[in-house]
């Protein structure tokens, strides 16, 4: 199990990884592509929690969170009308900042890749679940 600073090093370090929707990756390397989930699914198992792939079946697989966010908490987007719960994104939450926002990283798409962002950014993003 990492610690917190462990997990958001591991985090950051995949940032300007190109986005492939399906892409697929292997937990003991560093991945080539990744989309949204398939970030979240190498970083948990990265961590020895593994967990499924597919943000809506990795958003019906948790708890929501009560209270504060802590390091390693997924936020999740409804946008895809496809899908029975509507999820259609995923990321993930790394550090706490100075500022008392959260960091986040995300497989964003084709024109980012993964990037850096915070929490209060997502929160004004249309079809934010928490």
């Amino acid at each position: 199990m990492l610690t917190p600073s462990e997990f958001r090093k591991l985090a950051v370090s995949l940032k300007g990884i190109p986005y492939i929707l399906g892409a697929e990756s292997s937990p003991d390397r560093i991945p080539k592509a990744l989309d949204c989930s398939e970030l979240v699914q190498w970083l948990y198992a990265r961590n020895g929690t593994p967990i499924t792939d597919g943000a809506w079946l990795q958003y019906a697989a948790t708890n929501a969170v009560t209270g504060a966010p802590q390091i390693g908490d997924l936020v999740f987007l409804r946008n895809n009308a496809a899908r029975s719960n509507g999820i259609g994104h995923v990321a993930v939450i790394t550090a706490k900042l100075p500022n008392g926002d959260w960091e986040i990283v995300e497989a964003r798409g084709r024109a980012y890749g993964v990037v850096v962002t915070t929490l209060s950014y997502w929160r004004t993003r249309p079809h934010f679940v928490g």
